[in-house]
């Protein structure tokens, strides 16, 4: 998953505030190093910049609750990573263009049990080798 970066307010970690066109981020000129980014959607990027894209480690949070802290490689969220949901839902492990991919722990609440994979990923999905184990509470 690519992050769309269209029309957003930059916000410096001093902050300054500077309100950039999409057009303006692909230039290789401008934002290197921390900053915030508000989008006109409601999501949120706090972090490092390279080159007017997210690149190195950051803080994506989208509007509906669901929060990425990790590795970003050009706008993209690649490497390590970890997801958290409003409904305390937590991927903890390898990202590739925003999926879970590679090894990984996923675990989620309910009520009256917790369930837990631990093991191999491909396209978002469990794949290969891991292990679900199921909890009473």
């Amino acid at each position: 998953m690519t992050v769309e970066l269209l029309g957003i307010i930059t916000e410096s970690l001093h902050g300054t505030k500077t309100v950039l066109e999409s057009s303006e981020l692909f230039t290789g000129q401008t934002l290197n190093g921390e900053a915030r980014l508000y989008f006109k959607n409601g999501n949120q990027y706090e972090g490092n910049m390279n080159n007017g894209v997210m690149d190195g480690t950051g803080t994506f949070r989208w509007k509906d609750g669901v929060v990425y802290k990790g590795a970003f490689v050009n706008n993209s969220m690649d490497g390590k990573g970890r997801y958290e949901w409003p409904d305390g839902s937590v991927y903890e492990g390898d990202i590739r263009q925003g999926l879970r991919e590679g090894n990984g722990t996923f675990s989620t609440h309910t009520t009256k049990e917790s369930i837990t994979y631990t093991g191999e990923w491909k396209n978002g999905l469990k794949h290969g080798h891991g292990e679900l184990r199921y909890h009473n509470r």
